[in-house]
């Protein structure tokens, strides 16, 4: 696991890296579906009170046609538990007569173990933060980029005054 590097946020901000709740470290990476699909499906119960079979999370992500997926994990320092996850499906669009990405921006869950505070070493800045800088790195003859979710009004309302996302309407 690599340290998460330090990162400027779109307000200017730099990113400090997170910490548990009860100051271990935490480390961002991409998701590994070899052996953090268990893992996430258990976050997932843990966040949302849901089950979530591996079956069903395989076919959301790793099926879906004509589309592809990235993820930002969180994971504890020290144990390797997942704490944090967001993850992208990505599918082929069009704006007119211009092909764009579209991104949807879907499961963000962090654990309770890991919200420690909105500021610049939240994991919730951090997980964001990743998914965005993942998302512009297609290379510079990449369709446009159209990133999209639906939070809840608690997430959106925190992402618009982090400055992570904006209202459309």
């Amino acid at each position: 696991i690599q340290p998460t590097p330090r990162h400027v946020d779109s307000e200017g901000l730099s990113l400090i890296p997170p910490v548990t709740v009860d100051g271990h470290p935490i480390f961002l990476r991409r998701l590994d579906p070899q052996r953090d699909i268990a893992q996430v499906c258990q976050l997932f119960a843990d966040v949302f009170g849901q089950p979530m079979p591996e079956e069903r999370w395989r076919g959301k992500y790793m099926q879906a046609p004509g589309s592809s997926h990235y993820h930002a994990v969180a994971v504890q320092g020290v144990t390797g538990q997942l704490l944090g996850h967001m993850g992208v499906i990505l599918l082929p669009g069009m704006r007119g007569a211009q092909p764009i990405r579209m991104a949807h921006a879907t499961d963000l869950m962090i654990s309770p173990q890991a919200r420690a505070g909105i500021g610049p070493d939240s994991v919730y800045r951090h997980i964001m933060h990743a998914v965005r800088a993942h998302a512009g790195d297609a290379g510079p003859h990449a369709p446009a980029l159209f990133m999209y979710g639906f939070p809840g009004k608690r997430p959106a309302t925190l992402a618009i005054r982090l400055g992570i996302q904006r209202r459309l309407q």
